[in-house]
């Protein structure tokens, strides 16, 4: 569920402060003025902080209107935009949020959320705290803690389907792919429907969206069938993976194998697979070779045997020099069976490390993004000045007196790194 309570918009020129609510009340709301009073500027705004300005045709600041980022017009006189931002109060019958996000900034990117969580438009307090989040950037539908429209699908209770992409494999059918069905452009939105619906290399990307919006099970049906193609492979891959250990174990014994195709098929019958042998100059199935060396043992073992006492120093000599070569050669099996058990811990620990080491990166390399675009608390101890006594102060868990401060994040980034390469060539 979303529903929109109230827009606010907010600009500061060179002769001041410019600023306006309209509250949205249940049901149906009509918005009306005369041209060029702003009714369109509005309606964006409220695309534009949901991150959803593809809808009209690009993305972030460039698609809102001039008001907006050159000049305000009021009584005849026209003052330069210095700074602008919207902000949008949503529920979703539970929770109430504020969604802020600049349009003109010399300090903020575009792609740079501040939520507030609170009604902090209808409402105005202090009391609200607020994260930032970042969108338009890879990880915006999937980062848990950073990306916005993956807190916006969470928030409005709803979990997008993965579908299928022209090059292969799936993603998420995106928010930008569902929200045309629900807002229709007037410049080119009445042509078509779905007109300004962003494909993101999605297959069948409107029937996708509108599959998932009436409860279709189509998206399941597609993905049973993907699950099929992919079984399918999988068992042709068996197949033929069984086919050539087989092929392999009859080349080994000078044979081949016959009755079985490489390719799967159905028409085999289990008595005719059979491995025939290379013999004497001729092709003899695998049972009849088999026969013929039961009956040469048969044979052989009807010989006369000597007796023990006339080979008995040779074969105490014998058997003394094989015991010598077992006893060896099960020293170096325990020495390898050691070695391996200790590179197996070994690579079971490098593992660990490394799985840590991509989590801490991409932790810090998100945090170094929502920095990079703006994000900054409001409060004066982000300033590293003490709120009570004006007095400096480091801002990590050490004592005050020493000088030596911790690493930053681009420095986390570069340390971590460096780290994980250590610990892939090590």
């Amino acid at each position: 569920m979303l529903k929109i309570t109230q827009l606010r918009i907010d600009i500061t020129t060179t002769d001041g402060h410019f600023e306006a609510t309209i509250p949205f009340d249940s049901g149906l709301n009509i918005i009306r003025g005369d041209n060029t009073t702003g009714k369109s500027t509005a309606l964006e705004c409220v695309l534009y902080c949901l991150g959803m300005e593809e809808l009209l045709g690009g993305r972030n600041e460039k698609t809102m209107q001039s008001v907006l980022k050159d000049e305000i017009e009021e009584h005849g006189w026209k003052f330069p935009v210095i700074e602008s931002a919207v902000s949008l109060e949503i529920s979703n019958g539970e929770e109430t949020v504020v969604i802020k996000r600049a349009v003109k900034s010399t300090s903020r990117d575009p792609r740079l959320v501040e939520l507030y969580k609170g009604p902090a438009i209808s409402n105005p307090s202090n009391e609200y705290s607020s994260d930032f989040m970042f969108l338009h950037d890879p990880g915006a539908a999937t980062d848990i803690e950073y990306g916005f429209h993956n807190f916006l699908e969470a928030f409005m209770g709803v979990t997008l389907p993965h579908v299928e992409q022209f090059s292969g494999g799936e993603r998420k059918l995106y928010m930008q792919c569902v929200f045309p069905s629900f807002y229709i452009e007037q410049k080119s939105g009445w042509s078509d429907f779905m007109a300004t619906i962003p494909n993101f290399g999605i297959r069948g990307v409107k029937n996708r969206a509108v599959e998932f919006i009436l409860g279709l099970d189509a998206i399941e049906n597609i993905r049973k069938k993907q699950d099929l193609a992919q079984r399918k492979a999988e068992l042709l891959g068996e197949w033929r993976s069984t086919y050539k250990s087989m092929a392999s174990i009859a080349k080994r014994i000078n044979g081949r194998i016959v009755g079985i195709e490489k390719n799967p098929t159905t028409l085999i019958n289990s008595k005719d697979i059979q491995i025939r042998i290379f013999h004497n100059e001729q092709e003899t199935p695998f049972g009849d070779y088999v026969f013929g060396l039961h009956e040469l043992l048969r044979q052989t073992q009807l010989e006369p045997i000597s007796k023990a006492g006339a080979n008995r120093d040779s074969m105490a000599s014998k058997l003394e020099k094989l015991i010598d070569e077992l006893n060896e050669k099960r020293f170096y099996s325990d020495r390898i069976i050691t070695d391996i058990s200790d590179e197996s811990n070994r690579l079971s620990a490098l593992s660990i490390q490394l799985q840590n080491l991509n989590t801490d990166l991409n932790k810090n390399r998100t945090a170094l993004k929502i920095e990079n675009y703006g994000a900054q608390l409001k409060m004066r101890i982000s300033k590293k000045i003490c709120p009570t006594c004006q007095q400096p102060i480091k801002d990590f868990l050490l004592p005050q007196e020493i000088d030596q401060p911790p690493l930053g994040v681009e420095q986390n980034i570069s340390f971590l790194e460096e780290q994980k390469k250590w610990s892939m060539y090590t």
